[in-house]
């Protein structure tokens, strides 16, 4: 009988442990966060949500801008919230990881993580997606703990392997020759972590990586030359940007369908088991989080339609600084500048970079290849050009 009646509490505590988790996944499903609440939020028990703490949310918006300026490192972060009060465990200096961790988290924006997966939030949101992505390019650049035994350069977490999309990490090797000589080399390889197949591509010298990197930057530049004048055909777009705005809004708001059908196509292939739950998971992570960015945008140009007049500006800057920072030992900046140029496309494969670059960037490097540094007129006639800005510019800034 007592072997019955533990059996029977055994199952009971399993049938109750099951239903709280269908309902915590319900209660994400629907946008409500059902975790503890991150720095700048607290948990209403009333609503059971979580809402605004205006004190530390100002501290978290703040913490997000600073950074994301690249002039201040993790251990600034960690004085600011010493100072602002906000100390961890026993009382202590909050650690770099925790800044670290603050950065990396989607919340702030409107996503959270629950059980493995991203889920849109209903929460009110302290920073944009925007100051989100340039955080985490200067985080990914050079925030990241130097760890020499297992991520020796700042490469790491730049590339995925061609061969089996797998992470590419770098150890240290040691060369001892006869004459007593000792010489440090840098490789980088694949983490062959892949369940589905042995991946065999080959180790890659640091040397010969850095010089590839330093010849893709180079080709990526913009001619000095240039600059004026696309400065100058901006101060005219700005003018025009009203009249052409809702037509920029209409082909985003059919980007935003566009990524919406590829996030239920991604789950219908996970349905079918043609990917892994992991390989899922990140996907429709991206996905979500490409489809925010959009939004942002579609936003950003009903309430200033002149708003991407300014990005613009800035991306001129970037790509015509490409060759000093390719010529450079600055090896966080290359990799800050490579992700700029291709985000999550770059793949290594037979100790080659692959790769396919975002449009702003593939139009300028086609400019360069099509016409002389020379010739900008050619280049800027009536025709289609930069997609990085809206249709007034892009029929007047032509790379073909």
């Amino acid at each position: 009988m007592k072997e019955e009646q533990k059996t029977f509490v055994a199952e009971r505590k399993k049938h109750l442990s099951a239903n709280t988790s269908r309902g915590l996944k319900h209660k994400a499903s629907l946008g409500i966060y059902p975790g503890l609440a991150p720095l700048g939020y607290i948990n209403d028990p009333k609503t059971k949500t979580v809402v605004l703490d205006r004190k530390s949310a100002k501290l978290v918006k703040k913490t997000f801008e600073i950074y994301a300026s690249g002039k201040t490192n993790l251990e600034d972060i960690t004085l600011m919230f010493e100072k602002a009060g906000v100390m961890s465990k026993g009382n202590l200096r909050v650690h770099i990881s925790r800044v670290s961790f603050i950065l990396k988290n989607p919340f702030y924006y409107g996503h959270f993580r629950y059980g493995g997966e991203m889920y849109e939030g209903k929460h009110e949101t302290i920073i944009t997606k925007e100051l989100f992505d340039k955080a985490n390019v200067v985080l990914r650049g050079r925030g990241r703990l130097p760890d020499i035994k297992s991520e020796p350069s700042p490469y790491c977490g730049l590339l995925r392997c061609g061969s089996c999309g797998m992470g590419i990490t770098a150890e240290d090797k040691i060369k001892h020759q006869k004459n007593g000589n000792t010489h440090h080399y840098t490789y980088y390889r694949c983490t062959r972590k892949s369940k589905t197949m042995k991946c065999k591509e080959p180790a890659v010298r640091s040397e010969l990586l850095n010089q590839e990197v330093s010849a893709l930057l180079a080709d990526y530049t913009m001619p000095k030359d240039w600059t004026a004048p696309l400065s100058a055909l901006l101060d005219q777009e700005a003018e025009k940007t009203i009249q052409t705005a809702s037509g920029a809004v209409q082909r985003l708001r059919e980007e935003t369908q566009e990524l919406s059908r590829n996030i239920t196509r991604l789950t219908d292939v996970y349905v079918s088991q043609d990917i892994t739950r992991e390989e899922y998971r990140e996907r429709r992570a991206n996905l979500m989080s490409e489809r925010k960015s959009v939004e942002e945008k579609i936003s950003q140009l009903e309430r200033t339609p002149s708003a991407w007049i300014e990005p613009v500006r800035n991306w001129i800057k970037d790509a015509s600084m490409l060759d000093e920072i390719a010529k450079s030992d600055d090896l966080p900046s290359k990799k800050c500048s490579l992700q700029k140029i291709f985000g999550l496309n770059l793949r290594l494969k037979n100790r080659r970079i692959e790769f396919v670059p975002i449009k702003p960037y593939a139009s300028l490097r086609e400019a360069r290849q099509n016409f002389s540094e020379t010739k900008l007129s050619l280049i800027l006639e009536p025709k289609a050009g930069l997609e990085l800005a809206p249709p007034s510019l892009r029929k007047t800034c032509s790379t073909n």
